[in-house]
């Protein structure tokens, strides 16, 4: 079985009916000869009237409606689903089933009927059932839809609202009035090509309209520059989705008929009637120009997607390097975030080595420090407009990976939370590494006060204190003042001081990464041109 092409386009016209429109030639065509007369008789001057009169009041009923389209049969579930749109016509309240294509045929057969002087018994039922289907439509429609009907689209606007719908019907009946061709195009895709382009996702049932808004224009204006439509067309359409293959329905009417109009005899009498079939040539310049126009929404889709999410990502990553300079300034430290940074130093581990902020699952910090480390990094940066910023891009990030992915129940997969644990790291890690630098200055000292002890044990404190000035530093006093300064591990203004030069070596290191990544990027450009 042959595949089915991803686009299929199915075409129709209605022409006006015969008689009427012939009649309505002859009323042109007389008035404008009339016209032309620099002198004319008071009975032509009577006749001129009688024909505007005429024309005014005139109404041509459709005719005929033949398709353009060559079927194939193993197409013809697309092809029927098609066809049972153009019979339907344009559905503009998909859920309540109103068709608006029946509307203005309502409408036109209820005025044909109220210009005949007399209704056979048949004709006043048909009058009677009309002004129900009428009010129905007047009524029950248009209180809904007050706001943008969803999926319909014109010529002038890619929302169309329910107040534009008297508007719209106007324009047809007076294009119908003076003649004009109705045209349904139909134009149907296979899912799984839309899915492919980025258009459409069955899981969700998501449709991005304005791509398919986007060539169905395309597409239009391709019909009126072929068929020289530009100065009289008008065209409406509407996106359906209540079959297996998502459809538009488009339907064309001209506000004054251009058609080149020909002579039709049928039973030997002779009628006027324009042309209403459309060359093959611009039935297949539709199609492919809709075709390419669908292609290249979805590569500028994908192309700009890639583009702000690489500028997200860039942003986010400036954001949290400026971030990391906050928590290195002295002045951020308020009594509160120095006890905090004071007890984060005091429960550490012993080892220094186990001093890294890591995976929950892998650090050596007790979850005790490991909470107010991150206490302490919240409380620096929570009050800063560019935290609240990195916040926004890091559920910016999670919703545009949901809509490409999909919800995912790993968390490894919440680009929220992935964002702001890099945060926490990054800064953690950056006041653990002072911290480190700050207890292998401490030390030495902690050990020099030990030796100091265990002489003052070995001695009577008489004997200490007659010790030469210049092999013992500190007196008594002194020296139980600095054991008890380095008893206790404390973070200190001037440990602020080292943090901040750790933390801009850290910024330095990463500034001389980046643009080493731009050089080689640079490079590698130069050589793909040559």
């Amino acid at each position: 079985m042959t595949q089915s092409p991803a686009v299929i386009l199915t075409c129709q016209f209605t022409l006006p009916n015969k008689k009427s429109f012939s009649t309505y030639i002859d009323y042109m065509t007389r008035e404008k000869a009339l016209e032309e007369k620099e002198r004319r008789t008071p009975d032509e001057e009577q006749e001129l009237q009688r024909i505007k009169n005429a024309l005014e009041d005139f109404y041509i009923p459709e005719g005929e409606t033949f398709s353009e389209s060559k079927t194939d049969k193993e197409f013809s579930e697309t092809s029927n689903e098609a066809q049972s749109l153009m019979g339907n016509g344009i559905n503009f309240d998909k859920l309540e089933e109103q068709d608006f294509t029946k509307y203005l045929s309502y409408m036109t057969r209820h005025y044909a009927l109220e210009q005949k002087k007399e209704l056979t018994q048949s004709e006043q039922k048909e009058y009677q059932r009309l002004n129900q289907a009428i009010k129905k439509y007047q009524t029950e429609p248009h209180k809904k839809a007050s706001g943008n009907l969803p999926g319909v689209f014109s010529i002038s606007s890619d929302e169309v609202k329910g107040s534009d719908l008297k508007e719209i019907k106007q324009i047809f009946q007076k294009g119908q009035q003076k003649g004009s061709i109705i045209y349904q195009d139909v134009v149907s895709h296979d899912n799984s090509y839309l899915e492919k382009m980025g258009l459409y996702d069955p899981k969700t049932d998501t449709l991005d309209e304005e791509g398919l808004k986007a060539a169905g224009r395309k597409m239009m204006e391709t019909l009126f520059e072929k068929e020289q439509l530009n100065e009289t067309g008008y065209w409406m359409a509407t996106i359906h989705r209540n079959t297996k293959h998502i459809h538009i329905h488009f339907a064309v009417v001209e506000k004054e008929n251009t058609r080149k109009p020909y002579i039709e005899i049928e039973n030997g009498v002779s009628y006027i009637v324009p042309k209403g079939k459309r060359r093959q040539a611009t039935l297949d310049a539709m199609k492919t120009n809709y075709v390419h126009e669908l292609e290249r929404f979805s590569y500028e889709k994908n192309r700009m997607i890639g583009m702000e999410k690489r500028n997200l990502l860039t942003r986010k990553s400036d954001l949290r390097n400026t971030l990391t300079k906050v928590v290195k300034e002295p002045a951020r430290y308020d009594r509160h975030a120095m006890n905090l940074l004071t007890e984060v130093y005091k429960t550490l581990p012993d080892k220094r080595s186990e001093w890294n902020y890591g995976n929950e699952n892998r650090t050596k910090l007790s979850p005790y420090t490991r909470e107010k480390l991150d206490e302490l990094t919240k409380y620096v940066l929570t009050k800063e407009p560019e935290y609240q910023e990195y916040i926004q891009i890091s559920k910016a990030l999670k919703k545009e990976a949901k809509s490409l992915y999909g919800e995912s129940k790993r968390e490894s997969k919440d680009a929220e939370k992935n964002a702001l644990f890099d945060l926490k790291k990054r800064t953690g890690n950056a006041i653990l590494t002072e911290l480190k630098r700050q207890d292998s200055q401490i030390k030495p000292l902690i050990e020099s006060v030990n030796q100091m002890q265990s002489i003052y044990n070995e001695r009577s404190f008489r004997t200490l204190k007659q010790l030469p000035t210049n092999e013992y530093k500190y007196s008594y006093q002194e020296f139980v003042k600095r054991r008890k300064q380095f008893q206790q591990r404390v973070v200190t203004q001037r440990s602020l001081r080292q943090l901040n030069r750790t933390i801009n070596a850290h910024e330095e290191k990463y500034h001389a990464s980046k643009a080493y990544e731009e050089q080689q990027r640079r490079i590698q450009m130069e050589q793909e041109r040559q």
